[in-house]
């Protein structure tokens, strides 16, 4: 399966200088700037992280094979393949954990990317959307605030004859959801044909991809 992870209409690319909506001036002025600075930098490698995670399944998938291990740089790593049920099913979530307001509200923030067009849609155009969406909210949680930032990959289906669907199958070893904090490690879990269930009809073509974290 070849996966073209360029997009697109028109490209979302936010810049983690610019994304930083450290909230209002009083907080910019008002927290030491090595807290600052160290807030900036975990959210940078976090980010890092991600798009490297990304650009691993996108290389495994393009080779249809090959095995590759990333280092967990800061917070934890939750793993939510296709079979789960759970609304953030088939992703790879990064789960950062700060003590100061990140984002403005809890709307879906989108980093790298993705066809504007369909941003949101489970479904994108083979050839033009990418296999893989990133995107990053933010909620409170005690007296702290969590950073999930989100690689969630969706199905591309084909809009000429003949009719068919690709997609990138996140898979655990059991099944279930796994978290972690060490390694991620991404490997290649073989191709399927699911005869008439992509979402135009035709043909899903699926690549398996197993992601373990310890």
């Amino acid at each position: 399966m070849a996966v073209k992870a360029q997009v697109s209409v028109i490209s979302i690319i936010l810049i983690s200088g610019i994304i930083i909506s450290l909230v209002g001036a009083s907080y910019m002025w008002g927290v030491p700037l090595i807290e600052k600075r160290t807030i900036i930098t975990e959210f940078s490698n976090g980010e890092n992280f991600v798009k490297s995670a990304n650009d691993a399944v996108i290389n495994i998938v393009n080779t249809g094979s090959g095995k590759e291990t990333l280092d967990i740089p800061t917070g934890s790593v939750e793993v939510i393949p296709d079979s789960a049920a759970d609304e953030n099913k088939n992703s790879i979530i990064l789960n950062l954990g700060i003590n100061q307001p990140f984002v403005f509200g809890t709307e879906d923030v989108y980093l790298g990317e993705a066809s504007f067009n369909d941003i949101e849609s489970e479904v994108g155009v083979y050839g033009e959307s990418s296999p893989s969406i990133i995107s990053l909210t933010s909620k409170a949680s005690g007296t702290g605030y969590i950073v999930p930032i989100k690689l969630h990959f969706r199905e591309l289906d084909t809009v000429t004859a003949p009719k068919k669907g690709y997609k990138i199958i996140i898979k655990t070893v059991d099944g279930g959801k796994k978290t972690g904090t060490g390694k991620l490690s991404i490997s290649y879990g073989g191709i399927e044909n699911l005869r008439g269930q992509a979402a135009n009809g035709g043909d899903l073509i699926v690549t398996n991809v197993l992601v373990q974290v310890f």
